[in-house]
């Protein structure tokens, strides 16, 4: 399936190898429409993302991205940076997939396809992948840890992986979808059986795992700024409203939060078409004569 000549959809199934290691999960969960300061000190997340959040007393039942995968500069082993899509039920809970290139966890800088949930802001439950009780599998063919190829040249190809995240309105679960095949679910026992979520997110994270006085320069997506055409992606945006359809979101539904736009930065493109939808472009270098 392609959308414009240049961009395709690409997913792999791989049978996947497990590594058995309970980690806490410690993706934070950001306002959408707020802009953060950047954290000074100590280990950090930074995010360059866009929210679509409906009027207050609705809520949506899931999303949709089309993300171009990148293989970005992570400059420290502990470092990671990533392309997601977030199912935010409430501040503290939430699930989401993408791809994130990790060195200390997955031992190489190529991007792989992840997963993660939490119900308590990772405090006690929740992990990335398969490392706890939580997801489960729908077939024994999963790209969940695996390596996603190829991968996007600037200039070039863009490779995009297609994600789907939705409550199943009979079961309350969350189905995960990649490239229209599901891959599995998150129990709606998870989250304490809560009906719909407040927001759906998508862009770009990374995390700084020094943090001390200069600031790392792990790329985000592929080191563009969102200035240049050439940036990273996300499109096909949309959100899953009370009835349980796919919808476009209206321009007026988009909030974006970054921390420090001179470090890392998304933005939302001018024109909406039929082939792409609602997109951004988000990205950057980390450090530069900016962001020092």
């Amino acid at each position: 399936m392609e959308s414009n000549s240049y961009r395709k959809i690409y997913t792999l199934y791989y049978l996947i190898v497990f590594t058995i290691s309970l980690v806490i999960l410690e993706i934070p969960y950001v306002e959408a429409g707020r802009r953060l300061t950047a954290v000074a000190q100590g280990p950090h997340y930074e995010f360059a993302a866009v929210g679509v959040v409906t009027s207050p007393g609705t809520r949506v039942y899931g999303g949709r991205a089309v993300i171009s995968v990148w293989e970005p500069a992570v400059s420290r082993d502990a470092d990671s940076s990533s392309a997601y899509i977030q199912i935010s039920l409430n501040t503290s809970a939430y699930m989401g997939a993408g791809w994130i290139v990790y060195p200390e966890r997955y031992g190489d800088f190529k991007p792989r396809l992840y997963i993660y949930w939490t119900a308590d802001g990772g405090l006690e439950t929740g992990c990335l992948d398969l490392d706890c009780e939580g997801f489960q599998l729908l077939d024994e063919l999963s790209p969940i840890g695996q390596l996603i190829e190829p991968i996007s040249d600037v200039g070039g190809s863009t490779w995009v992986i297609d994600v789907l995240i939705y409550q199943i309105s009979s079961s309350g679960d969350w189905q995960l979808d990649i490239g229209g095949k599901p891959i599995g679910y998150w129990p709606a026992s998870l989250f304490s059986n809560t009906v719909g979520a407040r927001e759906v997110t998508v862009g770009g994270r990374v995390f700084d795992s020094v943090g001390n006085s200069v600031h790392t320069d792990t790329d985000m997506g592929n080191g563009l700024f969102p200035t240049q055409d050439d940036a990273s992606s996300i499109c096909s945006i949309e959100y899953v409203d009370a009835s349980f359809t796919r919808r476009i979101p209206d321009r007026d539904m988009l909030v974006s939060y970054v921390n420090d736009h001179l470090c890392y930065d998304a933005r939302l493109l001018p024109v909406t078409n039929n082939v792409d939808g609602v997109c951004i472009l988000f990205g950057g270098s980390g450090r530069n004569v900016d962001c020092p």
